[in-house]
């Protein structure tokens, strides 16, 4: 829980600051530690944003260890509750590992 809080306090920083994007943390030979704030009530744990940093760090494929999403209190429950004050802030974590593995194919009605 600590990593969490501490995770949400680093987003609170680079958010204030003005940078955006995924952050990476490599974790060991071809394992690695992705990062993403939102602004928002969660949907799900799938996010375009870790995907296409995990597709540029692993060209041949990856395998994805593990997926989290946290923050300090409560998440939000709807884009009401976000618009109408509640801190709908959360971070998103991936931990993948680069494998030879072929990207699956998608199309507009989702993944084939």
């Amino acid at each position: 829980m600590k990593s969490i809080t501490k995770l949400l306090m680093a987003g609170l920083v680079v958010f204030l600051a003005g940078c955006s994007g995924v952050q990476t943390r490599e974790m060991g030979q071809d394992v690695y530690f992705l990062t993403d704030f939102y602004n928002e009530p969660p949907t799900s744990f799938s996010s375009w944003a870790l995907e296409s940093q995990a597709d540029d760090l692993c060209p041949i494929g990856y395998d994805v260890l593990s997926k989290n999403a946290g923050k300090a209190g409560e998440f939000g429950y709807n884009d009401f509750t976000c618009a109408a004050g509640q801190a709908c802030d959360y971070v998103m974590e991936w931990r993948i590992r680069c494998s030879d593995k072929p990207k699956q194919e998608t199309s507009i009605f989702g993944k084939t």
